[in-house]
């Protein structure tokens, strides 16, 4: 719907007609994550976008951070990707209680699942902000070990269970951003 600069009409009266009050920009490239390299948190992600104008320089800020500096210095040394297509993808923000991610594998390669959670949005969690609540579960599925309250066991064991179906779709191991709001409902944000 836009190439960079500029927005198509198109574009932004979908984002007028949805009264989403706040919105997310997010980057979404296929570079983004692979099974050697990662270049997750590379690409910029824009919380909390509210005014039309904000709405159109935040699309127009995603895809520009495909070709920064810091992405062409990390694609040389790391991925070799640099000068890949991005997509930007807008969604309606939700008011998080609490957010993290999920890993369907425990990132040390341990043959568990892995929930970490932090109060509010998962910025805090994934900058590095914010240590997170823990939630392990065994390779049979059940919550083997929870650090933290932000979730009760009920909640924990919902987004393994929504993740692992996303897992089995994919035919991968996944990192799911997810987030949970005020009243409870769990959404998963990107994989």
């Amino acid at each position: 719907g836009m190439r960079r600069g500029r927005v198509r009409p198109r574009v932004l009266s979908g984002w007028k007609r949805r009264r989403w009050g706040a919105g997310a920009s997010r980057s979404s490239a296929g570079a983004e994550d692979g099974a050697a390299v990662s270049n997750a948190g590379q690409f910029a992600t824009y919380l909390n976008v509210t005014a039309d104008r904000d709405f159109a320089a935040r699309l127009n800020d995603c895809l520009a951070s495909a070709q920064s500096e810091q992405v062409q210095r990390y694609a040389a040394a790391f991925s070799n990707t640099a000068g890949r297509a991005m997509t930007v993808v807008v969604q309606q923000m939700v008011a998080a209680k609490a957010a993290g991610v999920f890993f369907t594998k425990d990132p040390p390669g341990r043959p568990s699942a892995l929930l970490e959670a932090v109060a509010g949005l998962g910025e805090a969690l994934v900058s590095g902000q914010r240590q997170a609540d823990d939630f392990r579960f065994a390779p049979d599925g059940t919550l083997a070990s929870k650090e933290g309250d932000l979730l009760t066991a009920a909640q924990a064991e919902g987004i393994y269970g929504n993740a692992m179906k996303a897992r089995a779709l994919f035919r991968t191991e996944l990192d799911l951003e997810w987030a949970v709001d005020r009243e409870g409902r769990a959404f998963f944000l990107q994989a």
